[in-house]
């Protein structure tokens, strides 16, 4: 979590008043979302393995993908059924999941795999559309 309060939530932000959100009103959020913090300990470890020699790389990546996989059935079970309580949280969550996605094939224990640049655009793509749909449910 300290590497999360520390740097990865200032790579999420433009300014420093979307630093304090991630940093203060998502962590707030994560303890009430436990597919939110795994989804934050999923981004935190892939940032760590950024920064890692390859060994070590290997590790965080690897702890990342546990995390991240640990938060998607809870995180889906929410999209179905987004409310005023949980849509703050959903949301912040679905970004993760985009940045995860834009960071994961840059990793260097992921350069040799197979997956093309055209797959992981889509991808993306997918997972920016799901963000804009979660925002406008929210907002009605």
């Amino acid at each position: 979590m300290h590497k999360y309060s520390t740097e990865t939530c200032q790579s999420l932000s433009v300014s420093d008043s979307e630093t304090q959100i991630w940093r203060i009103t998502v962590r707030r959020l994560a303890q009430k979302h436990d597919y939110l913090m795994n989804g934050i300990m999923a981004l935190a470890s892939m940032h760590i393995a950024t920064s890692s020699e390859p060994a070590e790389a290997l590790l965080y990546h690897d702890t990342g993908l546990q995390y991240y996989n640990r938060s998607l059935r809870p995180f889906r079970n929410e999209i179905d059924s987004i409310t005023p309580q949980n849509c703050d949280a959903v949301f912040a969550h679905s970004i993760i999941m985009i940045a995860i996605s834009i960071a994961s094939p840059r990793l260097p224990v992921m350069k040799d795999e197979c997956s093309s640049i055209t797959d992981n655009i889509v991808v993306i793509f997918e997972l920016l559309q799901g963000a804009k749909k979660i925002l406008q449910v929210s907002q009605s």
